[in-house]
């Protein structure tokens, strides 16, 4: 839900990175759980004042959260983007998102409302994805993007470092410590009994399939 996604990325990347930088996993696990239920109930005291109905007002606050949180994972996984450029584009995509929910105070002012192409919902999307990514790809020119011995096996842009080359300190803070002590992930494409790769359940081959199916499943089949 969109409350569980913006209660782990306040967690994560505000609360932990910048409030509480060392503290057990238990807390951590403590104030996601209660954020959570914030954010949720925060979205419950809006019903009350839609008048477009649930539905809508969850696929415009889509925009709002969800779309520029993944856009930042989007562009950290294909790209070298600095690490610092995901808290800034998020802060963009989110109040690009905002400006949609604008036509009531400008109706009260007096003022023009804003045009169809921005404020429509699905327009919305494309702009969310376009100010969060355009504003990562700017900040990183800026701060300089990020190096390859930054991100060692969490991009597709540079293949993984051995596992001699330099890391983080693993115990500086609980974001490095967790991230380090990550179990590794099987290699991909994943080899058959005789060691030759199964194209068949090669990861490109299933998302491609899994596009589809959610594609004929929105619509065909839902539509």
């Amino acid at each position: 839900s969109i409350g569980s996604a913006l209660a782990s990325t306040f967690t994560r990347d505000i609360y932990a990175r910048f409030l509480v930088r060392s503290a057990s996993d238990r807390h951590y696990l403590t104030v996601s759980r209660v954020v959570t239920l914030v954010f949720i109930a925060i979205s419950f005291a809006y019903i009350p004042f839609l008048e477009a109905g649930m539905v809508a007002f969850y696929l415009k606050i889509t925009g709002v959260a969800v779309v520029p949180l993944f856009t930042v994972y989007l562009m950290g996984v294909l790209t070298p983007v600095a690490r610092c450029s995901a808290t800034v584009g998020l802060v963009a995509g989110i109040l690009c998102g905002l400006t949609r929910f604008l036509d009531p105070l400008l109706e009260f002012l007096g003022a023009t409302s804003l045009p169809v192409w921005w404020s429509n919902t699905w327009w919305g999307y494309l702009w969310s994805i376009a100010v969060t990514g355009m504003t990562m790809i700017v900040i990183s020119y800026i701060v300089g993007w990020a190096r390859r011995e930054d991100v060692p096996g969490l991009t597709i842009f540079w293949p993984a470092v051995d596992e001699n080359s330099s890391v983080a300190d693993p115990g500086k803070t609980w974001l490095e410590s967790s991230r380090f002590n990550m179990p590794s992930g099987p290699d991909y494409p994943v080899p058959s009994a005789d060691r030759k790769t199964i194209w068949s359940i090669s990861p490109v081959v299933l998302a491609v399939v899994l596009l589809l199916v959610l594609g004929f499943l929105n619509l065909v089949f839902f539509w």
